[in-house]
């Protein structure tokens, strides 16, 4: 078996598509700071100032204000609180919209800034208020300059290089030519368990962004400073996509000249002489310790996480490995393979070596119950049958079973489904009117419709943050069953898909568990144990 030669094209699309993206972000960061810059310059240097006090801070990024009364009449429009009271004689309360990165405290005493052409339009002077958002956006900047730099330089996205002289170079300009020729052994993938836990996480990031979205959407769209929200979700369902593909798709090859860790982003060769040493490494020891030395009897002491670190001459490492690679013989294999070729320039007398790589041998293929079964089926010469698909007929009852657990979700996400286009397109329309906004724990809209026939209807609508930026007397289309007009949603995309889409989301994850259920339940036996 040989490497077949890799056609890296599409990452390295992507690699340029996704720099492009973020050159795109940091000239928005840049844009928004140097417009938030001047604008809070305009502010400070033009804004003529008044002395006032804190009264009382609202949860709706409103605060109660106390200033002179003389201050307070010569402001048109302006709006009043409606439980301040002022202490004093000569004093008056308003209220104003507060910056949401702005510190304050009750009693704080403040400046109030009011434009002198436009005198309903105040602010409060605040450092953090002012230029907090600008040292965001600069912080952002400093993130993806930082992501830039690993993509470019060290990622290897899309590249095929060896490693020569302590460096990456690429393969077409080494002189060795490592993973050429004929593989002499059988090749190694991330474990099953390790693909589980990575596929859990994926769906994991993706439900957290998928819940978290429409309200940061809503948020940023009032306040266009905190697009890093968005963009931070994208980003944390980015990673765990970036960490699926890479695990799904990494294969360990060898041969006599070296090792080959291919994956989708590229192809990385090693020569068997730069391996130094190979380590057993706890990524956890330093939170052990820090909850051996702290820790209380509510804390839980993290997991032990081990990974193989493959060292060269110097001390760097190369190439990390899981501690639990498939198929477990070829994987104790190739860790014996690494350590005798570092041990044969080391300088320890040949028998202590062999007592001790005899040892460490006997500990691998022991160190766990994986290792130990595959070793004793080796022994008694058990072979292992072909795994038979779900779908075989020896398997007809259990794929009945597993077909009736995932029935049901699959039944309701396509009615839903079907509710939601029939409304669209089959449904009658209508226009309709806010006439109320219920501000409970999220503003949820009270619209009022007429049909052909002249009756008058209210429909409601979930509470949600992306409906804040409506107001009572806007118009909205109303999809309504002409047989049952009551039966009606609003032309709003929350309105006809969030619960197709989160039976959808649920009905994958059943998805997800019944063909996790399925491969464990026509895993094979060895022939001999049958």
């Amino acid at each position: 078996m040989m490497i077949p030669n890799r056609d890296l094209t599409v990452i390295k699309a992507i690699k340029a598509a996704l720099l492009l993206a973020m050159a795109l972000l940091a000239l928005s960061q840049v844009y928004f700071a140097v417009l938030k810059s001047r604008d809070n310059i305009e502010k400070l240097s033009n804004w003529t100032r008044q002395p006032a006090e804190i009264d009382n801070l609202g949860l709706t990024n409103e605060v109660e204000v106390i200033t002179t009364s003389a201050f307070a009449d010569a402001i048109p429009n302006k709006s009043l609180p409606k439980n301040c009271i002022a202490r004093d004689e000569g004093t008056a309360c308003l209220l104003l919209a507060s910056d949401p990165y702005a510190w304050l405290s009750v009693f704080d005493q403040v400046d109030l800034l009011q434009n002198p052409r436009q005198p309903d339009q105040l602010a409060i002077a605040s450092i953090s208020g002012f230029w907090l958002p600008v040292a965001g956006n600069g912080l952002t900047l400093l993130l993806l300059a930082a992501i830039w730099h690993w993509i470019r330089r060290y990622s290897l996205w899309g590249e095929d290089v060896t490693f020569i002289n302590g460096t990456w170079v690429a393969t077409f300009s080494s002189q060795q030519h490592i993973g050429f020729g004929s593989m002499d052994a059988e090749p190694i993938s991330e474990s099953a368990s390790n693909r589980k836990a990575v596929i859990f996480w994926l769906v994991i990031m993706v439900l957290i962004a998928l819940t978290l979205m429409p309200a940061i959407q809503s948020e940023a769209a009032g306040d266009r400073y905190l697009l890093a929200y968005p963009t931070t979700a994208l980003g944390m369902v980015f990673l765990a996509l970036f960490t699926f593909a890479k695990t799904a798709s990494r294969t360990i090859y060898q041969d006599r000249t070296g090792l080959v860790d291919s994956s989708f982003f590229g192809l990385k060769r090693i020569p068997w002489s730069v391996i130094a040493d190979v380590k057993l490494v706890n990524l956890n020891q330093e939170a052990q310790r820090s909850y051996d030395r702290h820790h209380t009897f509510s804390d839980q002491r993290p997991d032990t996480l081990n990974v193989y670190q493959v060292l060269d001459r110097r001390g760097r490492s190369i190439m990390r490995l899981s501690e639990a690679m498939s198929p477990p013989h070829a994987f104790s294999a190739l860790l014996s393979r690494m350590r005798q070729q570092s041990r044969a320039e080391d300088s320890v007398p040949a028998k202590e070596e062999t007592a001790r790589f005899r040892q460490d041998n006997a500990a691998e293929q022991h160190k766990d119950h994986t290792d130990f079964e595959a070793h004793a089926m080796r022994m008694m010469g058990l072979k292992m049958p072909p795994r038979k698909s779900l779908f075989h007929r020896d398997h007809r009852s259990t794929l009945i079973g597993l077909a009736l657990l995932l029935a049901p979700f699959v039944l309701l996400t396509g009615y839903l489904a079907y509710k939601s286009i029939w409304f669209q397109v089959a449904a009658e329309r209508t226009a309709g009117r806010v006439v109320e906004i219920k501000q409970d724990e999220l503003p949820s809209l009270v619209v009022e419709y007429r049909t052909p026939q002249g009756n008058t209807l209210f429909l409601n609508s979930d509470g949600s943050g992306a409906y804040a930026g409506y107001r009572v007397g806007d118009t909205l289309t109303v999809f309504y069953d002409a047989g049952e007009p009551e039966n009606a949603r609003l032309d709003l995309f929350l309105e006809l898909w969030l619960g197709t889409i989160l039976m959808g989301v649920l009905t994958g994850l059943v998805l997800l568990a019944v063909v996790l259920i399925g491969r464990s339940l026509t895993t094979p036996m060895p022939m001999s144990m049958k």
